[in-house]
């Protein structure tokens, strides 16, 4: 599986997400988008908002949804 995370440059809301597929030795992208592309980029986000992440091409949104998803996962 690949593996893609979406969040700003900062830690926030998406870094329990980095921990878990840390936790789980999974290696991923961690996209990093800055606030001058995010209004450009805000129409390709699932539900308007990050953190998102990508497996396969899919898009998984809200970070509690992307946590319980991977600790199903790797557990």
């Amino acid at each position: 599986m690949v593996y893609k995370l979406y969040y700003f440059d900062i830690r926030g809301r998406a870094e329990p997400i980095r921990q878990l597929l840390a936790l789980g030795h999974q290696p991923y992208e961690d996209v990093r988008i800055s606030a001058e592309e995010w209004p450009a980029f805000k129409s390709k986000t699932p539900l308007g908002s990050m953190p998102f992440m990508e497996i396969d091409g899919i898009k998984l949104g809200q970070s509690l949804a992307i946590m319980r998803f991977l600790g199903h996962k790797f557990s």
